[in-house]
């Protein structure tokens, strides 16, 4: 059992394998349900809602490549941030960096 101090996130880092993948795909599952319920309760079907959400994802090459280009950056800012905490450097400047790193790269 863990120990009282121990942070949600530590505990979390401490799951190996597939332990680590079930509580991921868990808590995919859980916000998609909770999601359901939300769509359900302002009287829209959950079913077409999530369907049309696909389709506008990945429904055809065109929607694949619009995903693609909106999520690439945040991932290189979600991954550039995740360097920043390993080194134990407080970041908060993560979207004026990314407009900043833009200008210049132009």
């Amino acid at each position: 059992m863990p120990q009282r101090n121990d942070s949600i996130l530590k505990r979390f880092l401490r799951l190996k394998g597939l332990k680590a993948i079930g509580a991921s795909i868990g808590t995919v599952i859980l916000a998609l349900l909770i999601g359901a319920l939300l769509i359900a309760l302002i009287g829209i079907d959950p079913w077409s809602a999530y369907a049309a959400l696909w389709d506008g994802a990945v429904g055809n090459k065109n929607s694949i490549a619009e995903t693609l280009l909106r999520s690439i950056p945040l991932a290189v800012i979600g991954l550039g941030i995740t360097v920043a905490f390993r080194a134990s450097v407080f970041n908060v400047g993560a979207e004026g960096q990314l407009y900043l790193g833009a200008v210049a790269a132009a």
